[in-house]
């Protein structure tokens, strides 16, 4: 379990009493220095079984981000995403071993790591998509807090959780399919 205030890894064995095993960031180092510092985190099990951490800095500021290859014990030094950026990011493994990653603000963001690593990342923006298609008769453009969520719903494909921030209550749902296509293009 983290612990997204301190950003430990903590472990029961029975719900009720729990023992902190290690320690994921930290508000010292170059890149958690940076705005709010660590909070937000999304875990994840990568295809070699290492655990990866990324985790918000502030809005705006791209995430931070830290592996481990111990079951959370340790973590490796923080080290900045190369693109992924702003609020509480959410992670899906899927079972090829792809990374997709989402968040956003502005806006609303997908990322894909199709090497399963983690370290390179391909954006797609869900926001220009879903006003696309979906608001193609309405003058209005929907904002959004950037908060969103995500679950696998098979091996290709994953619901897509978001707010309107203007309208308490509202969310939207997308269905997204991944592909590996060759393109790197959205």
């Amino acid at each position: 379990l983290l612990n997204s205030t301190y950003g430990t890894v903590s472990q029961s064995k029975d719900g009720v009493h729990w023992k902190i095993i290690g320690t994921i960031a930290s508000r010292t180092g170059k890149v958690n220095e940076r705005g709010e510092g660590p909070c937000e985190p999304a875990v994840c099990r990568l295809k070699d079984r290492r655990l990866m951490c990324i985790y918000r800095l502030d809005s705006n500021l791209t995430y931070g981000q830290t592996w481990s290859s111990d079951e959370g014990k340790t973590w490796t030094e923080a080290v900045e995403c190369k693109g992924p950026r702003s609020v509480e990011p959410s992670l899906v493994v899927l079972k090829n071993g792809t990374v997709v990653l989402s968040g956003g603000r502005p806006g609303i963001k997908l990322w894909i790591n199709g090497d399963g690593t983690g370290k390179e990342w391909q954006e797609v923006d869900i926001n220009k998509h879903r006003n696309q298609f979906l608001l193609k008769n309405q003058k209005q453009n929907h904002s959004t807090t950037g908060y969103t969520e995500m679950v696998a719903i098979d091996d290709t494909h994953l619901l897509y959780v978001y707010d309107y921030e203007r309208t308490p209550g509202r969310i939207g749902v997308v269905r997204v399919t991944v592909e590996k296509t060759g393109s790197t293009k959205d």
